[in-house]
């Protein structure tokens, strides 16, 4: 199998587009390792987590639910 380098943003990464390839990639077998620009664990948006503050546009914008369990599991 393979060694995948996943580099997402320190602060703020979309859930989804870190924790979605993390499992599947995982899943397959590869070896994954995450590296942030300054080093420490990647925070994800809050706001994408959780749908605070967007109102109507929530369920939209939201990290859907495949989104959040993908991060949880990072």
């Amino acid at each position: 199998m393979a060694r995948v380098l996943i580099v997402p943003a320190a602060v703020d990464c979309d859930p989804t587009e870190v924790g979605v390839p993390f499992v599947a990639l995982t899943a397959a077998g590869h070896e994954v390792a995450l590296a942030t620009p300054d080093g420490r664990p990647p925070e994800a948006d809050r706001t994408m987590l959780t749908g605070e503050g967007l109102r109507l546009w929530a369920p939209i914008l939201r990290a859907d639910a495949r989104g959040r369990d993908a991060w949880e599991r990072l």
